[in-house]
């Protein structure tokens, strides 16, 4: 049986073992190469599409490391070049879940403008991986690759919390999402060769509930817009995330005193016609299936 003395001098061993540790990752850790091979495994397992670069490296809170300055860019649609730019990225090793033989790391991406995405990334045994993360008032207007892909510039904030947890691969995933838009608003611009007027979204908020590796809206709002907004559907989750199959419907009715404000607006909504169906409510359907990175529409009306 341990006496106290043995019980303190293990305790003392182990803390005085993950000190020099700690401060020996910290003083030889070669931080840019580090860097330089977490930018080639993006390229390769991209298989070219993507590239990852950065103006400085530096450890993170002794078990970390971290990029300022950091660019990704990678191919959009007709091979267009796409870029996100982050302030820094950090990601550090966790101690104390060491101890229980877990292995689970830290992470923070501080965005340009105003705004954080965090989270932790813990394995446990096997291939049990369970994912938090945090998004805390990212805002939209700072993203210029939202301006692009939409064609208009897009300001709002966006808020939430992701929490799954799944093994081997997302198809039985289980967990729960709460995400917030804010103030949000899109234009003024062109898109596709017609003037689109500042348009408020307003607020948007939704719950997502994830169980085994389907993930359904379970509430949506949308409030203070300059259209209402309805929104339903699911998504089943595979391997790679943005081919998870995708079973969704948005419907839209503008509000009369917008339609009034902005009479040129109606034409782009007589062409919406054209595709959209329009339901006795008076809403706009916008049924869709394909996949997440690839959306599609389908003719008719939400079911």
């Amino acid at each position: 049986m341990f006496n106290r003395k043995k019980i303190l001098l293990i305790i003392g061993y182990t803390t005085f073992g993950l000190v020099a540790l700690s401060v020996s990752l910290f003083l030889t850790v070669p931080k840019d190469a580090i860097m330089q091979r977490i930018a080639h495994e993006i390229y390769t397992q991209s298989q070219g599409t993507m590239t990852f670069s950065f103006v400085d490296a530096s450890s993170y809170r002794i078990t970390g490391i971290a990029a300022e300055q950091v660019t990704l860019k990678f191919q959009g649609k007709n091979d267009e070049n796409m870029v996100l730019e982050l302030a820094s990225v950090c990601a550090r090793l966790r101690i104390l879940p060491l101890f229980i033989f877990r292995l689970s790391v830290a992470w923070s991406i501080e965005l340009p403008g105003e705004g954080e995405i965090s989270g932790i990334v813990s394995m446990r045994s096997g291939e049990k991986m369970q994912i938090e993360m945090t998004l805390q008032h990212v805002d939209l207007m700072q993203q210029k690759i939202l301006a692009k892909l939409l064609g208009v510039p897009v300001m709002g904030q966006l808020s939430g919390d992701v929490a799954m947890a799944f093994e081997k691969n997302l198809s039985n995933a289980k967990g729960q999402a709460q995400l917030q838009l804010q103030t949000t608003a899109a234009g003024p611009g062109d898109l596709k060769g017609f003037s689109i007027p500042r348009v408020n979204i307003g607020t948007l908020s939704t719950e997502i509930k994830i169980d085994n590796g389907r993930a359904k809206i379970e509430k949506f709002q949308h409030t203070q817009g300059d259209f209402t907004a309805q929104m339903t559907g699911q998504a089943t989750l595979r391997t790679s995330l943005a081919m998870s199959s995708l079973d969704a419907c948005v419907k839209f009715k503008f509000d009369n005193n917008f339609l009034e404000k902005n009479s040129k607006f109606q034409a782009v909504l007589q062409l919406a016609e054209v595709s959209l169906r329009k339901d006795p409510g008076g809403f706009l359907n916008a049924p869709l299936n394909g996949t997440l990175s690839q959306p599609k529409l389908r003719s008719g009306t939400c079911s």
